[in-house]
Order: C-alpha cells, then structure tokens, then sequence
C-alpha cells in the first residue's frame, strides 16, 4: 500500500509542478505528502485521493461523509488563500515525532499555518480539516 501511495504522490506531483516546468519545487518532507495530496485533489478535483490524505478519524466521522463537498469548499478555500499554485510556492517544516506532528505550510517563504498530521499503516495522513 505505501508504494501505491508513493507513486501516486510522485504522480500528482509531476502534474502541478508542470504548468510551472521551469520553476524547481523544493524538496517535500514526507510529513507534508498528505498536504500535497490535498492541493493536488482540489486542482484535480479528485475527491477520492482527497479522502486519501486524511486521518482515519477524519474519513470515519460521519460529519466528514460528503467528499465531493468537502472538495468543493478546499478548492475555494485554496483559491482564496493561494490562487493559481505550483507545488514550488510551496515549503513545510514537520516538528513531532514518528508518530505524530505538525506540519508548517509556508506559501512563497511566508508562514501560513500548521496542521496536525499522523502516522498510520500507510502514510503521514492530515489530522484536522
């Protein structure tokens, strides 16, 4: 399962990187996976591997239940805060440990929040939403 999740990180990174071929993305931490999961899905508009970058806890409350629009409110939200983005404007900071942390999203070198992620079976996944 984790190679699975590898290849398509490695995937949907390719594809938002190229409208923006000549700039060079920064190397992603393996904490930040879901978080780039998450912008590719809304430029995608990819529910399901939306779903995919959050916590078992997310994805089992019933509140969460309407992916497709719980979508259409990250592209807003996404849109609003960031525009048209490349995964270049984006860098992370992880501090936590093996199992759990936070993520630190700073869009064009400026801070812009954190978000708590956590390990499981098969990957960092987003903890909040």
């Amino acid at each position: 399962m984790r190679t699975m999740q590898t290849i398509v990180f490695i995937l949907l990174s390719l594809m938002l990187a190229m409208p923006a071929i000549a700039e060079e993305a920064r190397p992603v931490p393996t904490e930040a996976e879901p978080f780039v999961l998450l912008l590719m899905a809304a430029k995608n508009a990819d529910a399901m591997v939306m779903r995919g970058a959050f916590s078992t806890r997310i994805r089992d409350d019933r509140e969460q239940g309407d992916w497709d629009k719980n979508l259409r409110q990250a592209k807003v939200s996404l849109a609003k805060m960031f525009g048209d983005y490349a995964l270049a404007d984006f860098s992370f900071v992880f501090s936590g440990d093996k199992r759990e942390g936070a993520l630190t999203v700073m869009y064009r070198d400026v801070e812009q929040f954190s978000m708590p992620v956590v390990w499981e079976s098969d990957g960092w996944k987003l903890n909040e939403r």
